[in-house]
């Protein structure tokens, strides 16, 4: 198994472990964020609740894929499924530093090899 594919499975556990932290500030937010934040009006409080329930939202639908990163084998579609994950990740540019590197090394003929794609 190339190494690549570890800090790769590495990378999909540190990507389901912050959806599920987003999950949680969304639920906060969106449940309990107006009795604890101070507002200045009721404008606010629909954004507090609204960015509650978007987080809640977007970090219940992107655990999932990422979560199952992790257990997938070495199968020819992993590869691609992979590369989507990688580059889903790239829409925010705290992922970037780790994202490119990571993503070098998964084009590399190795790592095709061993999921079993022509190099």
């Amino acid at each position: 198994m190339p190494q690549v594919v570890v800090w790769y499975r590495a990378y999909c556990g540190l990507m389901t472990f912050l959806f599920l932290l987003l999950v949680g500030v969304g639920g906060y937010l969106a449940f309990f964020g107006v009795q604890t934040l101070p507002t200045s009006g009721p404008e606010e409080e629909v954004a507090i609740q609204a960015s509650g329930w978007f987080y809640l939202v977007a970090g219940s639908i992107l655990i999932w894929p990422f979560a199952l990163g992790i257990f997938l084998g070495n199968a020819s579609w992993c590869w691609i499924y992979g590369i989507v994950l990688i580059c889903l990740s790239f829409t925010s540019g705290c992922c970037l530093p780790v994202g490119i590197p990571l993503l070098i090394f998964w084009l590399k003929p190795e790592t095709k090899r061993y999921y079993g794609r022509p190099a």
